[in-house]
């Protein structure tokens, strides 16, 4: 397909006796460039002139290139050139360590970006920095404050022996003796004074008009609701077209390329049906890609390099524990969900190294090559992290680090990974020319410069030509279309706002035609965009978004002869997608129905929470349980209600274990036991929570845990001198309907007489005993207990409040002086006289394999109450709020 497809260049005519008579051609940006090269290849090779190897150049780099060669031979002085990046950092650093502090900024690296471009246009305009424009700029605030940043700046460079390329390029204007080749200039827009100068002194020049005289009709400007459906509109215009021709070019213009571009790409994969297994047969080539330091690849080889900083950052941690190109010893992917757990858990942006470190040792595990144990061997060695350095100096160390990792060697990669692993060196090489910019560096400063850098650099996959383009405005430039779709077209975004420079003076911009620089320059570079797409296509599309929150839109001014506005479409599911849907086998089943299957039910073991929560609101059940969709939780100052109910509950454990128990078992005043006890609730809490947290708020909580174990032991002094404790945090299993059950009962109790009471701890008021025999509403956790332990003759929780120390239950008659009396509850349910705890048994035996069966059978219909709503927090799934709204 790509030998059928027209060419992007279509003006070879105009340009063969120069090319073949060995001119340079000059374009105004790489995108024609490379369509003028592919173009001039193609057709001298069909005129058989395949020998003929022709310079095409955009104007910046082909004059630096001349300055190059101008250096070899001597003509001008040799210099080192400093970039775009390498000058804004040191733009940064003068605004940094500006001394007047009468200057302050919200972001030193924004203001840097434009007093680096402010700079750059006076040199390509040619305007010194003389006696007179000095006295313009300290008119302002802004302009003084730049006069200080450009000297300091100038500074710098002298004293690094730098030079910028637009001081260069003046030495080889100044330069008597210039290497005169023929050049053909495609003319497009307008040139800056400097390239304009060089172009003058040149000869012989032939200046290359590229736009048609015949321009292309607008018949209508389509107005759509919505950006989606402008954005559909125009990706299913692209595909429509391709299929007409397959061999003709056709192009998608985003006048918000950067807010569209990937919204774009998904649209228009859906449209040419390639989001899967067909994801890299797109017949799309976009004018912009992605940052580098954000492609998967390169984002995680700076997450293996970032666990060397002091502080870490959690999302480089878990990005390390989550990829697949670096090697974590015997992965095992539950580990490394329970380590990222321990990470979010900590709640902070950054930790310390040892924190991070350590919850990846939970994922490694004992693995026998840990990288982490050849990470401290090399970190070991003081000569190789510990003293600063030049960023040239850094890459080994890098490298060293990401051998450690396996990054990315042994592993399989696909064409666009491999294109990152080459650009990843290349971006490394440049890195390595900063020396001159950044100066040396430690290791954290290090890494923060390599990630800014690669924040820079932009990753274009290399891919085959495609019939459709999605460019930005600027990068249609010179470009033959058959069909061009041009979106965003309403009168405040085209033309656009004006855009000065603050720290160049507005009228020196407005005198001099800069870009941006006042209304009727947008006026006239949107105008002369617009006549460049009506003159560089067959047919051309017009679209805009009719309203923006609650505000109509009008179409830009600059589509007269005004036109008729149509409405668009509104966006809908495709219908290819409608019928390939109906041609799927997929199984019909209730939206409130969805059952275990048999290998579901085989591995499926369940507590009481889940029989709970079916209880509550079956689809709660369905969520947690099935979907394991659980709501982020909520971040609080010091402890969350969950630590303090496992360190509580730890707490009583050690307090209560059989084994430790004095005497013939029974509770014994336990206060001597205290610390011991308070120390184990406290290595509930990991290292990194605890060191987050702060010795402060650890002390409080022993404090407060400290007394709520005082007044329980007080209690139960008081109350259980009959019961002895025989088993604590028992696990217990059973069987429901099917239904395999795990629980773990708090601890059990026996008195005298050798009869079983299961205590349930509740760090709150704990739970009215009338609501376990609630037929609507059934609080299963304690009937559960019951059930799967059968020589039990009581259940009860114990409310841990301090003033509000209880039990709560139901037993027979003297097993515990707070219980309810099992028989009256008979009496009351089953209507029996003389009952116990075993002919509850019965009722609640059929309530909880009902819940069971209703779980198993996956009945998830939405239940709304208060209390289960209060901490369920699942309204995106369950859709209850847009029912109250």
């Amino acid at each position: 397909m790509e030998e059928t497809l027209k060419p992007l260049f279509r003006h070879f005519d105009r340009i063969r006796d120069g090319v073949r008579g060995g001119a340079a051609v000059l374009t105004p940006n790489r995108r024609l460039s490379r369509a003028v090269r592919a173009s001039l290849h193609d057709a001298l090779r069909k005129q058989g002139g395949a020998s003929i190897s022709p310079s095409v150049l955009p104007l910046r780099q082909y004059w630096i290139e001349a300055w190059r060669h101008a250096v070899v031979r001597g003509v001008v002085p040799p210099a080192r050139l400093i970039d775009s990046y390498g000058q804004r950092l040191l733009w940064q650093k003068a605004i940094e360590a500006d001394a007047e502090g009468q200057f302050s900024l919200l972001s030193s690296s924004r203001a840097a970006a434009l007093a680096q471009e402010a700079a750059e246009r006076l040199r390509l305009w040619r305007l010194p920095l003389d006696a007179a424009r000095r006295r313009e700029f300290g008119l302002t605030e802004d302009g003084a404050a730049f006069l200080r940043w450009h000297d300091a700046v100038a500074a710098m460079l002298k004293d690094r022996g730098l030079l910028v390329p637009e001081l260069a390029l003046e030495a080889l204007l100044s330069a008597a003796d210039r290497p005169m080749a023929p050049l053909i200039l495609l003319e497009t827009d307008d040139i800056p004074p400097l390239y304009a100068a060089l172009i003058g002194a040149s000869h012989p020049v032939t200046r290359v008009q590229l736009f048609e005289q015949d321009a292309a009709a607008v018949e209508a400007v389509v107005a759509f609701d919505s950006e989606l459906d402008e954005l559909t509109a125009a990706a299913r215009w692209a595909r429509q077209q391709v299929m007409r021709d397959p061999q003709g070019r056709y192009a998608v213009v985003l006048t918000d390329m950067e807010g569209h571009r990937r919204s774009f790409e998904r649209l228009l994969r859906r449209e040419f049906n390639c989001l899967t297994s067909d994801y890299g047969s797109l017949p799309v080539n976009f004018s912009t890609g992605f940052k580098l330091a954000e492609v998967p690849l390169v984002r995680d080889a700076l997450g293996a390099l970032s666990l060397g900083r002091t502080e870490v950052s959690v999302e480089d941690s878990i990005a390390v524990l989550q990829s697949r190109f670096l090697k974590l010893g015997a992965r095992n992917a539950d580990l490394c969900e329970r380590a990222s757990d321990e990470l979010r858990a900590l709640g902070r942006e950054h930790v310390p190294r040892t924190l991070a470190r350590q919850s990846l040792e939970i994922a490694l595990g004992d693995a026998p090559e840990s990288p982490l144990t050849s990470l401290a061997s090399l970190e070991g060695n003081a000569r190789l992290l510990s003293r600063r350095r030049l960023p040239s100096a850094w890459t080994e160390p890098f490298a060293a680090i990401l051998r450690i990792w396996g990054w990315p060697e042994g592993r399989t990669l696909d064409s666009l990974e491999f294109q990152q692993v080459q650009q990843w060196q290349s971006a490394l090489d440049g890195f390595a020319g900063l020396d001159g910019a950044l100066g040396e560096l430690d290791y954290d400063e290090a890494i923060s410069a390599l990630r800014r850098w690669l924040t820079e650099q932009v990753f274009q996959p290399q891919t085959v030509d495609s019939a459709v383009q999605v460019l930005g405005p600027l990068e249609t430039t010179g470009l033959s279309f058959d069909g061009l779709w041009v979106t965003g077209l309403s009168a405040d975004q085209w033309p656009a706002s004006p855009r000065p420079n603050p720290y160049l003076p507005h009228a020196l911009q407005r005198h001099h035609r800069m870009p941006h620089a006042d209304a009727a320059w947008e006026w006239n570079w949107s105008q002369q965009r617009w006549k460049h797409w009506l003159g560089q296509s067959k047919t051309v599309e017009a679209s805009f978004q009719r309203s923006l929150d609650g505000s109509e839109r009008l179409p830009s001014p600059l589509l007269e002869p005004r036109k008729q506005v149509v409405d668009g479409e509104t966006a809908a599911v495709d219908a290819r997608w409608a019928r390939q849907r109906a041609q799927l086998p997929f199984e019909s089943v209730d939206a409130g129905v969805a059952p275990l299957r048999d290998g579901e039910r085989a591995k499926a073991s369940v507590g009481a929470y889940a029989l709970e929560s079916q209880a509550a609101c079956p689809f709660r059940a369905f969520a947690s349980e099935r979907l394991r969709a659980s709501p982020s939780g909520d971040v609080v100052m010091g402890l969350s209600p969950p630590e303090r109910g496992s360190m509580l509950h730890r707490a009583l454990q050690a307090l209560y274990e059989p084994t430790s128990l004095g005497g013939d078992g029974a509770v014994p005043p336990r206060l001597t036991g205290l610390d011991t006890a308070l120390d184990a609730a406290e290595a509930v809490i990991s290292a990194p929570r605890r060191y987050l947290l702060g010795v402060a708020a650890m002390e409080l909580e022993r404090k407060r845990l400290h007394s709520v174990l005082r007044e329980w032991i007080a209690f139960e002094a008081e109350h259980s001198q009959s019961l002895e404790i025989v088993a604590t945090e028992s696990e217990r299993s059973g069987e429901l309907s099917g239904l395999s059950l795990r629980l773990r009962l708090d601890r059990v109790d026996r008195d005298r007489e050798g009869r079983l009471l299961v205590v349930d701890y509740k760090s709150g008021a704990g739970e009215a005993t009338k609501r376990w025999f609630d037929e609507g509403r059934l609080r299963p956790q304690l009937p559960l207990y019951a059930l799967l332990e059968p020589a039990a003759a009581g259940v009860a929780t114990a409310s841990l409040k301090v003033g509000e120390m209880r039990l709560r239950g139901v037993g027979d008659q003297g097993l515990h002086p707070q219980l309810e009396a099992s028989d009256e509850w008979a009496q009351t349910v089953l209507g029996e006289e003389n009952g116990s705890l075993e002919a509850l048994r019965s009722f609640w035996r059929q309530q909880l394999e009902q819940l069971a069966a209703d779980f198993a059978q996956g009945e998830a219909s939405v239940a709304p109450a208060y209390d289960a709503c209060t901490y369920c927090q699942r309204f995106e799934l369950c859709r209850l709020a847009e029912e109250l709204a």
